[in-house]
């Protein structure tokens, strides 16, 4: 960019990609299933396994028509993956200058998101951990 300001969406990707909660990792070998919900749809499901996530909308979430796909998963029938947490959910995690010393020695992402990722006051979502 000429005026080397950068726009909203390259700010946005250099927070989420510098940030320490995209970082952290699983005990190898774990695996970890949440359900996201909206009230009392389940929008969709957050699976750990094999060093992946994957995320995948629920048929009950495609049937309705009231909902909009979420913005990071716009495909209601696309069964997203990737080896990092997506920042929908990654937000959901305290930074590590938040976690007490205790944590940060074992900062296993599953983990961290099972303690506090249920609620955020940041959108109406709940993820439970199963």
């Amino acid at each position: 960019m000429g005026d080397n300001k950068m726009n909203i969406v390259e700010k946005i990707k250099v927070f989420w990609h510098d940030s320490d909660e995209t970082n952290l990792q699983a005990v190898k070998g774990s695996k970890g299933r949440f359900d996201l919900m909206l009230g009392n749809i389940l929008v969709g499901v957050l699976l750990y396994e094999d060093g992946a996530w994957s995320f995948t909308y629920s048929d009950e979430y495609k049937a309705q028509d009231k909902l909009e796909p979420l913005v990071n998963f716009p495909h209601l029938d696309q069964v997203y993956k990737s080896d990092q947490l997506w920042p929908f959910f990654a937000s959901r995690l305290p930074g590590v200058s938040v976690l007490k010393e205790k944590e940060q020695e074992s900062m296993d992402v599953l983990s961290l998101l099972k303690k506090y990722g249920r609620h955020v006051i940041t959108n109406p979502y709940k993820l439970v951990a199963l």
